[in-house]
């Protein structure tokens, strides 16, 4: 079983995630239509969806392993990225609301991603070896950037293997996203809330096809 990272941190398996079964359901991932594993409606959860846009809200157009692995060849632009808390329904947007980014998937079973806080400041000195630790801080604090292998081992998931990371953290470890393909729309939502900037939040990331 696979070790799994939400937002920097362990939280478990896949397998777990997926309820001990190998096959996706909506009950896997109780936020995603507001109610809890035993039925009962999740107030927090309800907020948060909600909260959400429809451009953001989870849908149900599942696609099998196979069908996903094709949707996702190819590089995909970044078109939002929001985090919503599950408790009041806060919004932020870690890198801003108008985040640039590109996410590659390759036939071979190759990815990379990478997202940018636009306008972040320039060095005073033009060579990077010459930044001040301050302006390397600054630079590194807008930008994320990984890279290495995915799977698509069940319905609606997608595992990237982390290989290189600026966030050291994550090499060796397993970034896992629930992905919903809308013809030139990619969506890569976190599984389950993570902590966010010190509140349990929903990750969405909207994508869209590059030209």
């Amino acid at each position: 079983m696979m070790s799994i990272i939400h937002n920097g941190v362990a939280t478990g398996t896949l397998r777990r995630r997926a309820c001990g079964r190998r096959e996706h359901t909506p009950d896997c991932h109780p936020w995603l239509d507001g109610h809890r594993r035993d039925g009962a409606e999740d107030p927090g959860a309800m907020r948060l969806l909600a909260a959400l846009s429809p451009l953001e809200a989870p849908r149900r157009n599942h696609m099998n392993p196979d069908e996903l692995r094709k949707a996702l060849v190819g590089a995909w632009r970044l078109v939002s990225y929001k985090a919503t808390a599950v408790d009041d329904g806060n919004v932020i947007e870690p890198f801003g609301p108008r985040p640039q980014g590109l996410i590659t998937y390759t036939p071979s079973g190759h990815m990379s991603a990478q997202i940018m806080r636009p306008l972040r400041p320039r060095f005073r000195q033009g060579r990077l070896e010459e930044g001040l630790p301050e302006e390397l801080a600054t630079a590194a604090g807008g930008y994320m950037a990984y890279g290495g292998t995915y799977e698509v081992p069940e319905d609606d998931f997608v595992v990237h293997h982390v290989e290189l990371s600026l966030f050291p953290n994550w090499v060796g470890t397993t970034l896992a996203r629930v992905a919903d393909w809308d013809g030139n729309r990619l969506r890569l939502t976190l599984p389950e809330p993570a902590l966010i900037r010190g509140a349990r939040r929903t990750g969405v990331l909207i994508w869209e096809r590059a030209r």
